[in-house]
């Protein structure tokens, strides 16, 4: 009897030795790879000097009337949903001549996934010589056909791919390689080797609306904006638009920290066309 009981001991004391034994190799690959993400640094890009004025910046022309389309976040089921939200928009007619809403529209501004169908939309869209609608109110067959595409290219699962590259490649244990993926991916599937300077020219032929995708600076939470429209005109100060529509007095230290702070948030355009 006392022979099994020291079985049993012995049993239950190899188990526990090995769990134990499993912990501190865990722990010690978790401690590793923690230790090879700090070494793993950020890429460093030098960038070409670009010239003034930067010929894809585009100033913003007066209208009496701006439609501006906002298209919301939300990774892949936001660029899926808002594919076919726009085909909705170009069904939409509005006004005495009967365009679509989509036609109408002069700005989009989007964020995240909303961005992923955004750009789709105005680097692919037909030109502006091809109707949204034909004579009797319906879809015509090129944008018909560029709708159908619209909607196969947003049910794309990026993200599994993006998972699936960072995973492979090791890019994982750092942000800017994560973001490198992300870039390959987006071209290799959605826009091929597309620039903001080409983007400019179609805005310029009226072929595609303005676009403003809104992103984050990662290491301060700064909004960055990459759009063709000039610096100077994205920098709203909203602090002194506060200001002027406020029924009260505003104290000068209110005033000083409503500007400091619309500094702290306002628009980062960046310097060169990508």
């Amino acid at each position: 009897m006392s022979c099994e009981v020291n079985e049993v001991r012995s049993t239950i004391g190899g188990a526990r030795s090995r769990r134990a034994a499993v912990r501190i190799a865990a722990s010690s690959c978790v401690l590793f790879l923690v230790g090879l993400s700090g070494c793993l640094t950020a890429p460093v890009y030098t960038l070409p000097a670009t010239p003034d004025p930067l010929p894809c910046l585009m100033p913003v022309n007066s209208e009496d009337t701006v439609i501006g389309l906002a298209v919301s976040g939300g990774g892949s089921r936001a660029a899926l949903f808002a594919s076919g939200a726009f085909e909705e928009l170009a069904k939409l007619k509005v006004g005495a001549d009967g365009l679509p809403v989509l036609d109408r529209v002069s700005y989009i501004s989007s964020v995240s996934g909303g961005s992923l169908a955004s750009a789709y939309y105005v680097l692919k869209k037909p030109t502006r010589s091809i109707p949204m609608l034909d004579a009797q109110g319906e879809v015509t067959g090129n944008y018909k056909k560029f709708f159908s595409d619209f909607k196969v290219a947003m049910s794309r699962d990026y993200e599994g791919a993006l998972l699936r590259r960072n995973l492979l490649k090791w890019r994982w244990v750092n942000p800017a390689f994560v973001a490198k993926s992300l870039a390959e991916i987006l071209g290799e599937n959605y826009f091929g080797v597309e620039t903001f300077g080409e983007q400019a020219e179609r805005e310029k032929r009226g072929d595609a609306p303005r676009l403003l995708v809104n992103t984050t600076l990662y290491n301060d939470g700064r909004r960055f904006l990459l759009s063709t429209i000039p610096r100077e005109q994205l920098r709203f100060n909203w602090a002194e638009a506060v200001s002027r529509a406020s029924t009260t007095a505003v104290s000068p230290g209110y005033q000083a920290n409503l500007q400091m702070r619309a500094e702290q948030l306002n628009t980062m355009p960046p310097k060169i066309c990508i």
